[in-house]
């Protein structure tokens, strides 16, 4: 599976073939077809193992309620830096799969939806706990406006580091929770504020 990923991430779906596969794993390829019934069989595989190890991952710093909100959103960047640097070739294929549609096999393509829906319940999670202090309504609103916000942000963070960009995670994971908890503020003290009458 290790093998198929490195290939697939290098390579894309239809440019790896069972043989490519097989010679990188140092297998035959009746080995392989003990285990998996085709190529599809086996990047599923490989891609479902992946996820929920980067998946799990990320869940640590969302358990963690006795940190201060200022260290926690310090363990939430530390976390999310170090599981992109510690999967980036699993990222870099989620990456490559996607833009890769027309040859994507069938069963791959769920997959893939799954995966990205689960990292936005991760960010509405996140944002909703950040936004609490508001109430569940405007926690709930706000989470779900922001959440797609937020991973398209590290997403473009992701690309911009792989292409070389000497950007820092953790900085930009900082920057998004400075502007959340200052537009927190902006509601809070405009939801405090009387209304403003009109004169006649």
């Amino acid at each position: 599976m290790a093998a198929c990923l490195k290939l697939v991430a290098t390579r894309g779906y239809a440019g790896t073939s069972i043989k490519m596969i097989c010679r990188e794993a140092g297998l035959n390829a009746s080995s392989l077809y003990w285990f998996f019934k085709n190529k599809e069989d086996l990047l599923g595989s490989a891609i479902r193992d992946a996820a929920e190890d980067f998946l799990a991952a990320a869940q640590l710093p969302l358990a963690t309620p006795l940190l201060s909100p200022l260290d926690r959103q310090a363990e939430i960047g530390r976390i999310l830096a170090q599981e992109l640097r510690n999967n980036a070739r699993f990222l870099r294929l989620l990456l490559i799969i996607m833009l890769e549609e027309s040859d994507l096999p069938a069963m791959i393509r769920p997959q893939i939806i799954d995966i990205r829906a689960r990292a936005l319940r991760w960010w509405r999670s996140l944002l909703h706990n950040q936004f609490s202090a508001l109430g569940e309504t405007m926690a709930t609103l706000l989470a779900n406006e922001f959440a797609p916000f937020c991973r398209a942000a590290i997403n473009g963070a992701f690309i911009a580091q792989q292409s070389g960009e000497p950007l820092d995670i953790e900085m930009t994971v900082r920057q998004l929770f400075l502007l959340l908890s200052a537009l927190k503020d902006k509601i809070a003290r405009e939801a405090a504020s009387p209304p403003k009458t009109r004169r006649s």
